[in-house]
């Protein structure tokens, strides 16, 4: 049903949201929490435990930590990171 309804007599109209932000902050959440495991214990401090599928090949993603951001890279059993701005 529409989330305003009319001010006159008229019966609700059918109505959706055409973007729903929190079903695709929904599914980002699975993805990164659960094939790249990533979780922040901290406020200042990134966990990783990349669950990939060994057909799913090189992945590469930007992570906000603190007040910079690290670039990881999964290849394989292989993982890399690189601290960006305002990290040491």
């Amino acid at each position: 049903l529409a989330a305003h309804p009319e001010t006159n007599d008229a019966a609700p109209a059918l109505a959706g949201a055409p973007v729903q932000p929190w079903s695709v902050a929904s599914y980002l959440a699975g993805v990164y929490e659960g094939l790249l495991g990533v979780g922040y214990p901290h406020a200042d401090t990134l966990a990783l435990a990349p669950r990939l599928p060994e057909a799913w090949g090189a992945t590469r993603v930007r992570l906000w930590l603190g007040d910079g951001a690290v670039r990881v890279a999964v290849d394989g059993g292989q993982v890399e990171v690189t601290p960006e701005r305002g990290l040491a």
